[in-house]
């Protein structure tokens, strides 16, 4: 009982190869390296700040950021206001030297805040602070005030996880 061997089919060049499924498998591929591009760690385009460290954390979420760097306020790279000698000027101030308001600050929140909500299926009040570990309380405490005011009440820190 011999088996018989069939012949070989012949590819017929006339007929056009089917490259659905390689479209599909390419589609899949290019879905899955955005959702790793996507859920990589946040690039801060802030040079010169040195982040304060941390063990534990969650990742971080897509918000509007404010850097707090040297020199400057910065509200999603566009620098809304001047720092000298770790305090803001006394001209932005609403309330002098002692308030807490940074005018400046806040109309660049407000705009933020507007924009976030015409692009966004909600506003969720999220800040991102970038700000560097030798930053005065003092400070830290004027820009989270005036982002209170500009109704942002969920704050994140940016820092780098040693886990």
């Amino acid at each position: 009982m011999r088996q018989r061997r069939r012949p070989r089919p012949q590819l017929d060049s006339s007929v056009p190869l089917a490259l659905t499924s390689l479209l599909d498998i390419t589609a899949i591929v290019l879905i899955c390296v955005l959702r790793f591009l996507v859920s990589t760690p946040l690039a801060l385009p802030v040079a010169g700040v040195a982040l304060p460290v941390a063990t534990t954390g969650q990742p971080v979420t897509d918000a509007t950021t404010i850097a707090i760097t040297a020199d400057h306020l910065i509200v999603n790279d566009r620098a809304v206001a001047r720092i000298e000698r770790g305090q803001v000027a006394t001209s932005a101030k609403r309330d002098g030297a002692d308030g807490y308001f940074i005018t400046p600050l806040h109309a660049a929140l407000v705009e933020a805040a507007a924009a976030s909500r015409r692009l966004k299926h909600g506003f969720d009040g999220a800040v991102l602070i970038v700000a560097d570990r030798n930053v005065p309380f003092r400070l830290l405490s004027e820009v989270l005030y005036t982002a209170g005011q500009a109704e942002f009440g969920r704050f994140e820190f940016a820092v780098v996880n040693t886990r």
